[in-house]
């Protein structure tokens, strides 16, 4: 997709082992922009899923640290966007049990102390959208 960008002259990709580098190579070997076809579908489901609520929480942490109720808060995040996403119930919520099960804390023990939002570099409202998931989490 990236090297069928207009204007795009380099696509880094992140390589771990010597497998991963030859299928870098097989595939920029013989490549072929994606054609107008292909971009029309991609450009439908983008609306799609553009058209998806979901937190845009980008998992980095910052808001883990100083929590005084030990919640993991991205994985709460994660959760719910799954939920969302994929209308489905089950899976999450498993996921989300065995979180708190391994001691971490429910998204209802959120005490509002504005730590999180204070480090979020996506400014998102944290404290808002924990009770939102607590909601349904939690009952």
């Amino acid at each position: 997709y990236a090297a069928s960008m207009p204007g795009i002259m380099t696509v880094l990709s992140g390589m771990s082992d010597l497998t991963q580098v030859r299928d870098n190579i097989n595939t920029f070997t013989a490549f072929e922009p994606l054609s107008e076809k292909e971009r029309a579908v991609i450009g439908e489901v983008t609306g799609i899923m553009l058209d998806i609520k979901q937190i845009g929480c980008t998992a980095c942490r910052y808001c883990c640290d100083g929590c005084p109720a030990g919640i993991s808060i991205p994985d709460v995040f994660r959760v719910i966007n799954t939920m969302t996403l994929y209308n489905e119930d089950f899976r999450p919520r498993t996921f989300y049990k065995g979180l708190v099960s391994s001691g971490n804390g429910r998204a209802a023990d959120c005490v509002a102390c504005g730590q999180c939002e204070r480090v979020c570099p996506q400014h998102l409202p944290v404290i808002s959208l924990l009770k939102e998931a607590a909601a349904k989490l939690d009952n």
